[in-house]
C-alpha cells in the first residue's frame, strides 16, 4: 500500500490524498472523483525524507496531425459562388454571462483558442479567465463540398473541453452546430452561425 497526493489537473483543481494497492500502484490513468478528468500519471517510486514522491502527470501523447472529419456535418454557410472560396463568412463563440461575441473567420485552417491576455499566443481569444490555459483548443476549419465544417478539439491532455456538457477526450474532435454549448475552464460558450 502506498499513499500519495494528487492535485487534479481538470477544471476543479482539488487535491486529493489517496491510498493505492500494489496492483493500482501500477495503474497509469487516474479519474477525478469531482469533476471526473482523467489524466496520465507517473509513479516515481523513490522515497525521500519518509515520504514517497509523485510525478507531475505524464507528457502527453503528441497531438494528432489534424482532427478526423465527421461525416454528418451540420455547421454550413451557404456558397453563392461555383468557384471554390478561401473564406465564406463567420462563426461566434457568445461568452454566457458577458455576452460578449468573439468572430471566429470560417477560413480553411487550424487555430489555437485559448485565455485572453497579454502573452497568449492563441488566435482566437475567449475570455481572462484564469483556469482556461493560454493554448487551450485547436479548432480546425475545413471545406466539406458546399459546407464549412468546424471542429474542435483539446490541444493538451490536461486541457478539458466539453461540448454540450460531455468531456471530449484528448486526441479526438467534435464537430460544432449552431446552438451548441463548449465549456473551455470556467467560460461556457454557445455556437452562433
Amino acid at each position: 500500500m502506498k499513499t500519495l497526493t494528487l492535485k487534479c489537473p481538470g477544471s476543479c483543481g482539488k487535491t486529493y490524498r489517496i491510498t493505492l494497492t500494489d496492483e493500482e500502484y501500477e495503474t497509469r490513468q487516474w479519474e477525478c472523483p469531482r469533476c471526473g478528468f482523467t489524466a496520465p500519471i507517473k509513479v516515481i517510486d523513490r522515497w525521500s525524507s519518509g515520504h514517497l514522491e509523485v510525478a507531475a502527470p505524464a507528457p502527453a501523447p503528441a497531438a494528432p496531425a489534424a482532427p478526423p472529419i465527421s461525416q454528418k456535418t451540420q455547421v454550413h454557410v451557404p456558397i453563392t459562388n461555383s468557384q471554390p472560396q478561401a473564406t465564406g463568412g463567420v462563426m461566434y463563440f457568445r461568452v454566457e454571462g458577458s455576452g460578449e461575441r468573439v468572430a471566429v473567420p470560417l477560413k480553411e485552417g487550424r487555430y489555437l483558442v485559448g485565455r485572453k491576455s497579454s502573452d497568449s499566443t492563441a488566435q482566437v481569444k475567449i475570455a481572462a479567465d484564469m483556469y482556461m490555459s493560454r493554448e487551450h483548443a485547436l479548432l480546425a476549419v475545413s471545406r466539406q463540398d458546399s459546407r464549412w465544417v468546424v471542429q474542435i478539439a483539446p490541444n493538451k491532455a490536461t486541457n478539458p473541453v466539453l461540448v454540450n456538457h460531455r468531456p471530449l477526450p484528448y486526441g479526438q474532435a467534435a464537430v460544432l452546430h449552431d446552438g451548441d454549448v463548449v465549456e473551455m475552464g470556467k467560460t461556457s460558450l454557445k455556437v452562433m452561425l
